[in-house]
């Protein structure tokens, strides 16, 4: 296939990107400082294994000048409560295949004729919290008996879900970089992020997680659409309030009412008399939420002390550590729509099946190859 034109500049721009040391890519490829140099090409099939090795598209490699690299968002925290002063290559271009996605929508509802929508930035960081949870709570109709009615956590994160794109918001749930099961999102950096928006906010949850974690993130990403500011965010359910941003903390104690209403907890709370564990358990299945989120809003409401949280919260950590969630490959047709956003994934295929959209566009934003997006969109009666 002969040699492969790529810009040498491209390519030490893509190493130092990597943080990859020369001396890696010299041992597997001994022209590799000819590469870089400019002084020869490698083959195509080199350079495309080089792309993969440096986590870039290989059409980088011939760019003129490094691409727009993706905007740091205001706040990324671990869940050690480290503050990381980068993104990983893989949260960036998770990150920037978000924004590709909002932009294409916002583009096409627009013209659709769509207007703003009128909880998007509704409240400010210093709005009561009572009050907003409220109002997320009755746009996304969680009442009392809805609520009853909700049999798992499992439906609790179905039904959050399917109710915020109803809204307008859209939201993915995803635990890789597209579709590429060799890189898996760490929970350890992110559970999700929001990309607020007038006409079309966004969400990601990294779906690696634990599904109750996941309704708690969830909700979570739902106060920063609410109050306008964007963010990466990794909660900690232990963080104290001297040692985190203050969006974040309000953000968690928001997506707690919403979640744990506090004269409905107040309520289940007395009706229980176990041990403090066995309380926790009951009224986090009553609630379809972590148990640690039940422990927290009992610490945050002085119901218990700190030693009885810290005490619970240790104990959890150690089950968590000693088995880590892997979220299975499941079943494609079902996580296809999902992990795009079933709302963005249903547009696309729509304005395909139009002729206003081309198909191998259509893949690209679904980060899928062309004949994958017609068979599912065949299966379905759409292509």
């Amino acid at each position: 296939m002969g040699a492969a034109l790529i810009n040498n500049a491209m390519l030490k721009w893509a190493r130092y990107r990597a943080k990859v040391e020369i001396d890696v890519l010299t041992n597997k490829y001994h022209k590799y400082k000819d590469w870089e140099e400019g002084i020869s090409n490698p083959s195509f099939k080199q350079a495309q294994k080089l792309a993969s090795l440096l986590k870039v598209p290989f059409g980088y490699l011939f760019l003129n000048t490094p691409p727009y690299e993706v905007r740091q968002t205001v706040d990324l925290r671990t869940i050690d409560d480290i503050n990381l002063s980068e993104f990983s290559l893989d949260l960036k271009e998770v990150i920037a295949d978000a924004i590709q996605k909002q932009d294409w929508f916002r583009d096409y509802i627009i013209d659709a004729g769509a207007k703003p929508l009128e909880f998007a930035s509704k409240y400010s960081p210093s709005s009561p919290i009572e009050e907003v949870a409220e109002d997320i709570s009755t746009r996304l109709n969680l009442s009392y008996s809805t609520r009853q009615d909700i049999s798992s956590k499992d439906a609790m994160l179905q039904y959050l879900t399917e109710q915020s794109e109803k809204v307008g918001i859209l939201v993915i749930r995803n635990g890789k970089v597209g579709f590429n099961t060799h890189r898996s999102l760490k929970v350890e950096e992110f559970r999700g992020f929001a990309l607020p928006d007038e006409y079309a906010p966004l969400i990601f949850i990294n779906s690696a997680d634990y599904r109750a974690a996941q309704i708690f993130t969830l909700v979570h990403e739902i106060a920063h659409i609410w109050i306008g500011i964007e963010g990466v965010s990794n909660y900690s359910i232990s963080q104290q309030a001297n040692r985190h941003s203050e969006i974040e903390l309000r953000c968690n104690a928001i997506a707690a009412e919403v979640l744990l209403p506090t004269e409905l907890f107040l309520e289940n709370w007395r009706l229980h008399s176990e041990r403090l564990a066995q309380k926790y358990e009951a009224l986090a299945n009553h609630f379809k939420v972590s148990s640690i989120v039940v422990a927290r809003k009992a610490l945050d409401m002085e119901l218990i002390d700190k030693s009885d949280f810290f005490e619970f919260y240790n104990i959890l950590v150690k089950r968590w550590n000693a088995s880590k969630s892997k979220s299975s490959g499941g079943n494609f047709n079902a996580s296809f729509p999902i992990s795009n956003s079933k709302r963005f994934t249903k547009t696309i295929l729509y304005e395909i099946s139009k002729g206003n959209l081309l198909l191998r566009n259509g893949a690209r934003l679904l980060n899928s190859k062309a004949s994958t997006v017609f068979n599912y969109g065949k299966d379905r009666g759409i292509l």
